[in-house]
């Protein structure tokens, strides 16, 4: 192998790393910027089913929907919650600063059904005869995203 082929193969290789190693981290970044809400369901038969969704691909997703629907007049996503639209606001902001707690807790024979702040996220936990369902979502992340939608 000539000198020449050798300093060409190290530049090639050292670019992929830059490239490899930027998109590690732009990755990264995003997640956590935005965090990470994630959904799990388990079914009585057994089948477990666990979806992680990037917030910022939420956020995208919002910041896309209403640019689009904007254009199109006939099409709204603001939630208008007139007067309580403020109360929301505050309740969010609260949210993320409050204490881990159980914010709401119903049980109904087999059926049960718990929301809680913990750890910087809201969790909502649904069990019934036939299915358990987890879902955990950055209290940020909500607060962020509601809020772009509350008018």
């Amino acid at each position: 192998m000539t000198e020449r082929t050798k300093k060409t193969l190290i530049v090639i290789g050292a670019s992929l790393t830059v490239v490899v190693v930027g998109w590690v981290m732009l990755v990264g970044a995003v997640l956590a910027w935005g965090g990470v809400a994630t959904v799990n369901l388990v079914e009585q038969n057994g089948t477990r089913i666990t979806v992680p969704i990037p917030m910022a691909v939420v956020d995208a997703a919002v910041v896309s929907a209403d640019l689009l629907f904007d254009v199109e007049d006939h099409l709204n996503v603001e939630l208008d919650l007139g007067e309580w639209g403020p109360l929301v606001r505050e309740m969010l902001e609260e949210l993320d600063e409050c204490p881990d707690a159980v914010l709401v807790e119903v049980v109904d024979g087999s059926d049960h059904v718990r929301v809680v702040k913990e750890g910087g996220s809201l969790r909502v936990e649904v069990t019934d005869s036939e299915v358990d369902l987890r879902v955990s979502i950055p209290t940020r992340s909500i607060r962020r995203t509601v809020g772009r939608l509350v008018s």
